[in-house]
């Protein structure tokens, strides 16, 4: 370092301070740091202390103000000295111009923007977060924390909020369990994950459903990384069950970042099955890309062929490979789920209705919306409309995906064709739940009370009614297609005006109706904010109905999607980041950040892919 201030200085003096900048040598020159070093401290008396130490640590302090980039080039063996240092410095700049070129290349075509209708500095808005997307993409590897000890929903129902808070008995039968189901708290066998991440700073680990949003861009750049992606969740699948833990906390230092009573996982927790989305994206990819979507990192010699001499392709193979886990998945989800349909008042005569394990009075964390709010107290007799419309979804995508394959021997296998009987009855008789059970016939048009929301029930839990709570999961029969306009009008405009309503703010489709009575209340996470994964999902169904000629889905479509790239356009301008959620009236960017996970859709929404 003194070597450098002396450089430093020696400009300085000869060319004055404004010309500094011009006349510095590369940092090759200034920091260059040979092996030997002589400390000036060698004992006269001691040979060995004569000669000099051969030091395996080199410390540089840097200093810098305002924005700064620097390169440190690592050069080794006999040969190594400054000009060896400069060579490799001036390798190295080449390469990464030439890689930063090829970047924005196939950006550019891999998500093409439109010439007008965008804020200013799309393409650097673009370049940040899909570039830090792909940067969040990691190996994991270690153990994790489980509990297998299922939960007795319905003791600690009744002992948390329905006993006497003068019970005795139930407190101390409710502490019981808890004491023996934190006994059964063990260090599960290591795991391995390649995974995308929500936020590398904030979030450094993966998340079941976030990965389906993140794989929708991954897929399109590079579909074979993408396809390892999708291959290494399902390979951490627990093989008896099919159980997939929604957090992958793996290791000791992923742990680290998470507080204690959030590292467990347990075998009865779900999470929206949106990973079948990035599935879905891979062989959309490989399909319509005669390289199969090949990315900067694939490796040329094993791209992808499209299909020749009669075997498989690429996309063929992936989904007979993949498929069969998220069967065995889709069953989980039905029997760890599985709702009570024939109780509480009701008889729906069908096991295709589902509740959310593990939901408490303030949180469900299972459905990823966290505090949006349900009835209260909860109850086992209740029935989600959210999950109950996943599993229609998801039922109904698994068969789809599956029909594609032309795979030999897997579509016409036995095994498959039962499969899809078995999916294609779920996801009709789910379907038809989710208009019939979960709906609430109109009062006066499309204002009035009324609408999509969760089957609660009443307090002496003889009776059930629908427990409308305006906002994203009353939207999601809509947003998955399970009330179109040609056959569910009422439903299907219900679902468009609410579209309106929640999108009035200015800044894109807010997570709860400003009218409902906890809105803006309490942790405020998903009680009126802006989240960009919903915004993608809602203009996704927006774009088909435009394409179905639904009068007022391409005004709607247009108004929606022009202030969500407003509010992230502004947030990054202001901020240098794009956020985890954003506000709903103001539009100010909230949460951790930087958030590249799902809040990358936004160029998907910039370049009009859904």
């Amino acid at each position: 370092m003194a070597r450098a201030q002396a450089v430093v200085g020696r400009i300085e003096r000869e060319h004055g301070a404004q010309a500094l900048q011009a006349h510095l040598p590369i940092p090759a020159d200034l920091f260059s740091l040979s092996d030997p070093v002589n400390d000036g401290n060698n004992n006269p008396d001691d040979e060995e202390e004569e000669r000099p130490r051969v030091e395996n640590v080199g410390i540089v302090q840097l200093a810098f103000n305002g924005a700064f980039t620097f390169d440190i080039a690592l050069v080794s063996g006999p040969d190594a000295d400054a000009q060896a240092a400069r060579a490799l410095f001036n390798q190295f700049e080449a390469t990464s111009q030439g890689r930063a070129s090829d970047f924005e290349r196939q950006l550019s075509a891999t998500f093409p923007l439109p010439g007008t209708g965008l804020p200013p500095q799309s393409r650097k808005l673009a370049s940040y977060v899909f570039s830090n997307l792909l940067g969040g993409i990691g190996y994991f590897h270690g153990t994790s924390i489980e509990n297998r000890m299922p939960e007795t929903e319905a003791d600690t129902f009744e002992w948390e909020y329905y006993a006497d808070p003068d019970d005795e008995d139930a407190e101390e039968q409710l502490a019981a369990w808890r004491r023996a189901r934190a006994a059964r708290k063990q260090v599960a066998p290591a795991t391995s994950l390649l995974t995308g991440t929500p936020s590398r700073s904030f979030f450094p680990r993966g998340f079941f459903w976030d990965e389906g949003f993140h794989l929708e861009l991954v897929a399109r750049w590079d579909s074979r990384l993408a396809a390892r992606i999708v291959e290494s969740w399902l390979a951490t699948q627990d093989k008896a069950t099919g159980w997939i833990a929604r957090e992958q906390i793996l290791g000791d230092e992923a742990r680290s970042r998470v507080p204690d009573q959030f590292q467990e996982q347990a075998p009865h927790i779900a999470n929206p099955p949106t990973l079948i989305m990035g599935a879905r994206a891979v062989v959309d990819a490989m399909v319509t890309s005669s390289s199969g979507a090949n990315g900067l990192f694939t490796d040329p010699n094993t791209a992808n062929t499209a299909t020749t001499n009669g075997t498989a392709s690429a996309a063929d193979t992936f989904i007979a490979a993949v498929v069969p886990g998220f069967y065995k998945h889709w069953q989980w989800l039905h029997k760890s789920q599985s709702g009570i349909p024939d109780d509480f008042g009701r008889s729906i005569g069908s096991p295709h209705v589902y509740r959310w394990r593990g939901r408490t009075e303030r949180h469900n964390f299972a459905s990823g919306l966290d505090d949006y709010p349900r009835a209260d107290p909860p109850s086992i007799g209740e029935l989600h409309l959210d999950l109950t419309a996943w599993m229609a979804w998801y039922a109904r995508e698994l068969a789809a995906l599956a029909r594609r394959s032309q795979a030999p021997g897997f579509r016409t296998s036995p095994a498959t064709e039962r499969m899809l009987l078995d999916l294609d009855t779920a996801a009709d008789r789910a379907s038809a739940h989710v208009r019939d059970v979960f709906w609430e016939p109109l009062t006066s048009g499309n204002t009035g009370s009324g609408g999509f929301g969760d089957l609660a029930v009443t307090a002496s839990e003889d009776a059930s009614y629908v427990h409308v709570r305006k906002g994203y999961v009353s939207l999601l029969p809509w947003i998955l297609d399970l009330v179109p306009a040609a056959t569910h009008p009422e439903q299907h405009a219900w679902s468009l005006a609410l579209v309106r309503d929640l999108a009035r703010g200015g800044h894109g489709a807010q997570s709860l109706h400003r009218d409902d009575e906890v809105y803006g209340q309490g942790e405020d996470y998903w009680r009126g904010s802006v989240w960009i994964n919903w915004q993608y999902m809602v203009l996704r169904a927006l774009h088909r109905d435009t394409a179905r000629r639904v009068p007022g889905a391409k005004d709607l479509y247009d108004s929606v999607r022009a202030d969500v790239l407003k509010t992230v356009a502004d947030g990054y301008a202001n901020t240098g980041f794009v956020h985890e959620n954003y506000h709903g009236e103001t539009g100010a960017p909230r949460g951790s950040h930087p958030f590249t996970g799902w809040t990358s859709l936004v160029l998907l929404i910039m370049s009009e892919q859904y």
